[in-house]
């Protein structure tokens, strides 16, 4: 048989597609409000609802301990919750979900967490209550089939319960966020003695280079030191390890200036930092150097301005992290 049909009297062709003798209408898809159709095409495609679909307000009383209001939320991503009330007294409620519920009731629950609208509080109940929140509580429901809050104590008066459905995405618990000063509860444990809370140690070997005041213009010289630091007779924790860094200071009642040399050979010396002391304010004269060694020696030293001293100090430490 061939396609399309023509009415009988009218003479009117109705377009059809003929399958294996059996006619099927062909229809064109309009759209419109009350008394008009546009026909679709790429011009005016076909509207499609760009928003979830609304869902209504669910509502109801707990007046008793046990007694609970439910909600289906399969095709929620979120709920809102919050509680009224004109008089009540020891009322106290658990959030709960259910994967397997068919109606609020039967099924397994387990306990969800809600944050308070008011404050970064999350929870699981709401504590006891005796008159109307100042705050709503808002919790993820993904994945769940049913939600519903539920009263564990109740001495009187009614507890009308509103849930608000959202089906937009939302974090596990909504709008948690950390601001302000949080409190902190707890014990914090140390190890052995050498283990400390925020410090970090390195092996180190230290000297006391000099303590001997000099006269006007003089100098000290300290001693080479061999900064794979075997020249001595104390090693690193690691023998094989090199020092990473050198540091050097001096305090003395007099001007004066603080220098580092160094030497590839021992024999040879360059001298490659130099810093003037300065004033320190209830104190004396100081300066120091830090230096990342790439020579294998080292010697420090400090040459005094004009004035004899009547204290002077020069130290160093080799580091080896």
């Amino acid at each position: 048989m061939a396609d399309n049909t023509t009415l009988p009297g009218t003479g009117d062709v109705i377009a059809s597609d003929d399958i294996a003798g059996v006619k099927y209408q062909r229809v064109k898809i309009a759209h419109g409000g009350d008394g008009s159709a546009t026909d679709t095409s790429s011009v005016d495609p076909l509207p499609v609802m760009s928003q979830p679909g609304t869902q209504l307000l669910v509502s109801g009383n707990i007046t008793a301990s046990g007694q609970s209001v439910s909600c289906d939320v399969s095709r929620a991503s979120n709920v809102v919750l919050m509680m009224n009330t004109s008089s009540l007294a020891g009322h106290n409620c658990t959030f709960e979900g259910s994967l397997d519920s068919t109606n609020g009731t039967d099924g397994t629950w387990f306990a969800l967490q809600a944050i308070r609208s008011n404050a970064n509080t999350i929870e699981g109940t709401t504590g006891v209550l005796a008159a109307t929140p100042a705050y709503s509580w808002e919790l993820s429901v993904n994945a769940c089939n049913y939600f519903r809050v539920r009263s564990t104590a109740h001495t009187s008066g009614t507890a009308t319960w509103k849930i608000q459905r959202g089906s937009y995405a939302t974090e596990p618990i909504p709008a948690a966020q950390i601001s302000g000063t949080q409190p902190v509860s707890g014990t914090v444990s140390l190890g052995a003695a050498t283990a400390r809370a925020g410090f970090l140690a390195s092996a180190g070997i230290w000297w006391d280079d000099s303590s001997t005041a000099l006269g006007a213009n003089a100098t000290f010289t300290g001693t080479s030191r061999d900064l794979t630091v075997t020249a001595t007779a104390t090693a690193f924790a690691n023998a094989a390890t090199y020092a990473m860094e050198l540091r050097v200071s001096a305090e003395s009642d007099q001007s004066g200036t603080l220098w580092l040399e160094v030497s590839r050979d021992n024999t040879n010396w360059r001298r490659v930092k130099s810093v003037a002391t300065a004033a320190v304010s209830g104190g004396g004269q100081y300066a120091e150097i830090v230096h990342r060694p790439s020579w294998r020696y080292a010697r420090v030293g400090f040459t005094n301005g004009a004035t004899l001293q009547t204290r002077f100090s020069i130290g160093s430490i080799a580091l080896a992290a």
